[in-house]
């Protein structure tokens, strides 16, 4: 007998969508925001749909792209790199004042390093990538959380002989401090997620492994001070992937 037809149930919403230019992009982050600083004349993005993304061209790497639609429509596109090569995790973030920046990874020199810039009015770099993690070995799979009080928070997992840790660095809006351990979990630990609150306290939460499960860990910094690692969730079964937000509260 021939198989059963396959039927969809009906959709609750149908939401419209459209592909990003080029017939090769992937790895895409949007970001949208009321841009106060437009006043202040510190710079003109608005309340513009901003889009990142990695352009692929066979034989030869990538490409980082920034665009934005207003109206449904590009109103600006900018290739942010100028040579081809291998990037990952372009991600898009206003800081408080409204100021749009640019992060992503690269491999330079035969390893992997987190970079960030801050983008013009068009999306066009304000000046050269700044390099967010110092030192040898990989630096991958980062996160960026805006700072309500100014500045910005990174956090990224680094390969330090042979296995990750999670670090953070924070950049005060006219300079970079130096980066700070944030686990230290012999067994690894990898996907960190980092948020701000309104009193400017970091949290991080990532996965790590104890040697029998993969887990959940989260830890704070209240002014100078990290909290202990609270277990989050630790069962038998795989625990992962997790993320955080504030609340208005």
């Amino acid at each position: 007998e021939p198989p059963a037809e396959f039927v969809y149930d009906p959709a609750e919403k149908l939401v419209p969508s459209e592909l990003l230019p080029g017939k090769l992009s992937y790895d895409a982050d949007v970001a949208s925001g009321k841009n106060d600083a437009v006043a202040a004349g510190q710079n003109a993005q608005g309340d513009s749909l901003w889009y990142a993304w990695l352009e692929f061209a066979p034989g030869k790497g990538d490409t980082v792209w920034v665009g934005r639609r207003e109206a449904g429509a590009w109103s600006a596109r900018v290739q942010v790199t100028d040579t081809q090569g291998s990037y990952a995790a372009p991600t898009l973030t206003f800081d408080a004042v409204g100021q749009l920046w640019l992060s992503y990874e690269a491999e330079h020199d035969d390893q992997w390093d987190v970079f960030a810039v801050a983008l013009g009015k068009d999306g066009e770099p304000a000046g050269p990538a700044e390099r967010v993690s110092p030192g040898q070995g990989a630096d991958i799979r980062h996160a960026v959380a805006a700072d309500p009080k100014g500045g910005l928070w990174f956090v990224w997992q680094h390969d330090r002989d042979g296995q990750f840790d999670i670090v953070a660095r924070r950049f005060t809006g006219q300079a970079w401090e130096e980066p700070q351990a944030v686990s230290t979990n012999p067994a690894g630990d990898w996907h960190p997620q980092a948020a701000v609150d309104s009193q400017g306290n970091l949290f991080v939460a990532w996965d790590g492994f104890d040697g029998e499960s993969y887990n959940v860990y989260a830890r704070s910094l209240r002014g100078k001070s990290w909290s202990p690692v609270w277990i989050v969730a630790d069962q038998p079964s795989f625990e992962g992937r997790a993320d955080l937000a504030i609340d208005g509260q």
